[in-house]
């Protein structure tokens, strides 16, 4: 599944991680060491499995799907402990398989077993380009 830690997170010690026995939910971790790890939130909205995650920015996450979708994860609330879907992207006909963020944090990119990859704005949440789809 997925689980990255990037400098762009709020915390060293915080990772968002997505495995087979979460199923359709990311975990928001704080993760000190392994006996101290508490869930911070739990980012559910996936019908299926989730395939992986990327940090975007210290309140931006973005998630792949076994279900076609990739989900785009904003922190609000106080602190920044709530965590709501921004914008389900469906532009993928097949599983998505993988989630990365360009290094300048200005866009991502995903990629799906419908053999097409698709890159997007992270500023508008558009699809500037699907390759693969032709």
């Amino acid at each position: 599944m997925g689980c990255e830690r990037r400098r762009a997170k709020p915390a060293p010690q915080t990772l968002c991680t997505a495995t087979k026995s979460w199923s359709t939910a990311l975990k928001y971790l704080h993760a000190v060491l392994a006996p101290q790890t508490r869930v911070l939130a739990s980012l559910e909205g996936h019908t299926k499995r989730c395939t992986g995650v990327s940090w975007v920015a210290a309140d931006v996450i973005v998630s792949s799907s076994a279900d076609k979708t990739a989900r785009v994860w904003r922190a609000g609330g106080e602190g920044g402990s709530e965590w709501s879907c921004a914008s389900v992207l469906r532009d993928h006909t097949a599983e998505v398989v993988g989630v990365t963020t360009h290094p300048s944090r200005r866009y991502f990119v995903t990629g799906s077993t419908d053999a097409s990859w698709a890159f997007y704005d992270v500023a508008s949440l558009t699809c500037l380009r699907q390759v693969g789809t032709e």
